[in-house]
């Protein structure tokens, strides 16, 4: 007699298919220059003395990111250093990037998991280890015109930054449509998170 198969039960080997749609960083247009410029997404040791704080100083060798959009709080905490920062969210094509990440659920805890299995859109972001390849980097997002061109003017007094294989957008939607997050994640403080 032949085993029948349930064609209702999932395969082991499937892959869990993620609800999360899209990927992005929340920097100023200084980092992200200087990120163009170096090749790499990094984190603030990369920088030496020219980072300007953004998100990613708040966990040392990792790149927070975050699923679907960012709280308003993480764009206000990218431009807080200085008043001629602009806000600039990366968006990231992470399709081809797997491994082990650590994720900061929805109560606040630091997890290690796999990505992209064990990610979905429940965790508050992800702290990808630093650096990346720039080639992660699929488009440059702006809030509005104004600082499209602003930031467009700023690069060109950089002679080792190259936009163009970066679409610079503008949407203000996603910088208005935040899911509420108290941030830095340390319920409050502004204190880097050790995570090891």
């Amino acid at each position: 007699m032949t085993e029948t198969k349930d064609f209702f039960k999932p395969e082991p080997s499937a892959k869990k298919l993620s609800s999360v749609k899209s990927w992005h960083m929340v920097t100023n247009q200084k980092n992200c220059f200087y990120m163009i410029a170096a090749g790499m997404l990094m984190s603030p040791e990369g920088f030496g003395n020219k980072y300007y704080q953004d998100n990613a100083s708040l966990f040392p060798g990792y790149l927070p990111v975050f699923p679907n959009q960012v709280p308003k709080s993480t764009i206000d905490y990218s431009i807080s250093e200085n008043t001629y920062l602009l806000p600039c969210i990366l968006n990231l094509n992470l399709v081809d990037l797997s491994g082990p990440v650590k994720v900061v659920t929805g109560e606040g805890k630091i997890k290690d998991v796999k990505f992209p299995a064990d990610v979905d859109d429940s965790c508050q972001l992800v702290l990808v280890p630093a650096p990346l390849p720039i080639r992660y980097l699929s488009s440059i997002v702006c809030q509005s015109h104004e600082d499209k061109i602003l930031c467009e003017k700023d690069v060109a007094d950089f002679n080792n930054v190259d936009l163009s294989p970066y679409p610079i957008k503008v949407a203000a939607g996603a910088f208005k449509k935040h899911k509420s997050q108290v941030w830095p994640p340390s319920l409050g403080s502004a204190q880097p998170i050790v995570v090891n």
